[in-house]
């Protein structure tokens, strides 16, 4: 008798409900290579899923620097949903909902405007970078980040 394990993706559309800690790192646009952009944003995320709704909250640091930062929406790109904002410790947390379609074996692309204006040269640049989801390392939680 053969036996073929398959991998379980608990984050399809059709996972149970809850909450989920979910590592991640933010690669460059064209390679596997980690983006600088990694560092400005804690992990681990948090992952809810809701009647086949996928919501994904992420913690900034860095706050001044990620000036903008959009999601994937069908064939375009949305502005996060800012959830909570502490300007003075230069945090804050974003949520965006994930396509039903969207297969998290792929990075997930997503648009950033960086703004670093404490270096001799400002810089000041849009660019896509990829959130690579680490599925094997989710665990269940009580809670999303921050509950809305």
């Amino acid at each position: 008798m053969l036996f073929i394990l398959l991998p379980l993706h608990i984050v399809d559309a059709d996972a149970a409900d809850g909450y989920y800690e979910i590592d991640y790192e933010v690669l460059n646009a064209d390679n596997d290579s980690v983006s600088m952009a990694n560092d400005y944003f804690d992990k681990p995320a948090t992952l809810s899923v809701e009647d086949g709704e996928r919501t994904v909250q992420i913690g900034i640091n860095h706050s001044n620097w990620v000036v903008g930062l959009q999601a994937p929406e069908g064939d375009d790109f949305v502005d996060v949903d800012v959830v909570s904002e502490d300007e003075e410790e230069d945090v804050r947390i974003v949520q965006f909902v994930l396509d039903e379609d969207e297969n998290l074996d792929e990075p997930v692309e997503m648009k950033m405007h960086i703004v670093v204006d404490v270096l001799e040269e400002d810089y000041d640049h849009h660019y896509t970078a990829r959130f690579q989801i680490d599925e094997e390392s989710m665990t269940e939680v009580d809670a999303p980040l921050v509950e809305e």
